[in-house]
């Protein structure tokens, strides 16, 4: 299960040190892969891509208090959140 959270920080760098601090919680809840991505025309917009085995468990990391509070200190604008199961096509 591959969870995508997408939203702008104020400062992409500060942004960055609080996520790289928030792994050892990912990791937790069974967070098995991480990807985040930088919008090539806005750096301080960023997309997240999460490995979970499964949904619940995504779910559950979402609500973990310490999720809210990195996202605070992190200084993150509204952000969007969509769960999705890896598909890649054949022959690929």
């Amino acid at each position: 299960m591959v969870l995508t959270l997408e939203h702008s920080c104020a400062d992409y760098a500060a942004w960055r040190v609080v996520f790289d601090g928030h792994g050892d919680v990912r990791r937790t809840y069974g967070c098995t892969s991480e990807r985040v991505y930088r919008d090539a025309d806005d750096p301080n917009r960023v997309a997240v891509m999460l490995e979970f085995p499964d949904a619940d468990t995504a779910r559950r990391f979402l609500a973990d208090p310490s999720l809210a509070d990195a996202m605070r200190r992190g200084g993150d604008g509204a952000t969007a959140i969509a769960f999705g199961d890896t598909v890649t096509p054949a022959g690929f």
